[in-house]
C-alpha cells in the first residue's frame, strides 16, 4: 500500500541556496536530501559504498539517519508533499527507487539522494488538508504522514491533479464532516455564520481561546455572539451556555450533543452546512472541495 511522506528542501551543503535547490527539483524531476560526499565526479554508486563512504564524512548516527530513512522507507508509487520558499505546497508520486547523483548541479543544490517523481503544483494553504501543513512543522528533513485520511486525500488528490484513476481510492459510504481536519470544520461553520449577517472580530480569531473560536457581531443589530466548533466524538453541553449576555452558536461535527439547547443558544444542523458546501462550494478553501467530491462519489 503506497505511503504518504514530507518533506524538507533545506539544503545546507553546496550552495546553501533553498531556491536554487528547489527550482533544481522541478527542472530535473526529483525530490531527496543532501549529505553529499566530496565531489562531485559523476560516478555510479551503489547504496552500500554511499553508506561506507558517507559514514566517514558524517559518522554513524546522527543527521545520516534521515539519508538511511529515506532509502529505505521511500518507494515507487510512494507520495510525497513538499513547498517552496513561497508557501506553495506540491504533491509528488515516487518514480523510482533511491539514487545518488553525483553532478556537479545537483552538488550545488545539495539534493543527491533522490528518487525520480512526476511532480505537481498544487497550490497554496487553502488547497491543502491541515493536518498536512501541520507535519512541515517539525524540523526532520523527511517524515511519513502516518494518517489514514492524509492518505485517502493525497491519493484522491494525485488522481484529480493527472486527470486517471492511477490510485484506486476505496469505496465506501463516508461521512463527510468526519473527512475535515478542525480548522476546515471551523472555517464552514464561521463561513455560514457570516452569510447569515454575523462578522467576525478578527482579533478574537486565536489558537488559545479555548472555550471559543471567535466573537462575532452583527452587521445590523451589533449583537455579539460566540461559537464553539467540536470535531470528532467529543459531545457539546449546551446548557453550560446558558444564561449568556451574548448569542452563543455550537456545532459538534458528529451532531452530538448532551441536552436540548436552551434560550440563547443554537446548535447548527449539520444539514444546513452540508447544503451550503453543496451549493456554494467556491466559498470554500479548495481541499473542503477535495473532500466534498470524494464524499459524494463514495456515498
Amino acid at each position: 500500500m503506497p505511503n504518504v511522506f514530507r518533506l524538507h528542501i533545506r539544503p545546507t551543503g553546496g550552495l546553501a541556496n533553498k531556491r536554487l535547490a528547489f527550482e533544481h527539483c522541478l527542472s530535473t524531476g526529483v525530490l531527496g536530501l543532501g549529505w553529499a560526499l566530496p565531489g562531485p565526479s559523476d560516478r555510479s554508486i551503489t547504496w552500500a559504498a554511499y553508506v561506507a563512504e558517507a559514514e566517514r564524512c558524517y559518522g554513524t548516527g546522527g543527521e545520516l539517519s534521515r539519508v538511511k530513512y529515506f532509502h529505505d522507507h521511500v518507494q515507487p508509487d510512494d507520495l510525497i508533499w513538499t513547498r517552496d520558499l513561497g508557501g506553495r505546497y506540491y504533491l509528488a508520486r515516487v518514480l523510482d527507487s533511491w539514487r545518488y547523483d553525483d553532478t556537479q548541479s545537483a552538488w550545488d543544490a545539495d539534493v543527491v539522494n533522490v528518487v525520480s517523481c512526476e511532480i505537481r503544483d498544487i497550490g497554496f494553504v487553502e488547497a491543502v488538508p491541515g493536518k498536512v501543513i501541520a507535519c512541515f512543522r517539525p524540523t526532520r528533513a523527511v517524515q511519513q504522514i502516518a494518517d489514514e485520511t492524509v492518505r485517502i486525500f493525497s491519493q484522491a488528490l494525485w488522481n484529480q491533479a493527472v486527470g486517471l484513476e492511477h490510485y484506486l481510492v476505496p469505496k465506501r459510504p463516508m461521512d463527510f464532516f468526519a473527512l475535515l481536519d478542525d480548522r476546515a470544520i471551523e472555517d464552514i461553520v464561521l463561513i455560514y455564520l457570516q452569510l447569515k449577517g454575523w462578522l467576525i472580530l478578527p482579533s478574537t480569531r486565536q489558537r488559545d481561546t479555548i472555550a471559543y473560536e471567535a466573537i462575532l457581531v452583527h452587521r445590523d443589530s451589533g449583537k455579539r455572539a460566540v461559537v464553539q466548533v467540536k470535531s470528532g466524538d467529543t459531545p457539546l453541553d449546551p446548557h453550560r451556555w446558558s444564561g449568556r449576555d451574548v448569542q452563543v452558536f455550537l456545532f459538534q461535527a458528529q451532531g452530538r450533543y448532551t441536552t436540548e439547547a436552551p434560550a440563547g443558544v443554537e446548535c447548527i444542523p449539520r444539514r444546513e452546512l452540508q447544503h451550503l458546501v453543496e451549493s456554494k462550494l467556491d466559498l470554500f478553501p479548495k481541499a473542503v472541495g477535495v473532500w466534498h467530491r470524494f464524499a459524494v462519489a463514495n456515498g
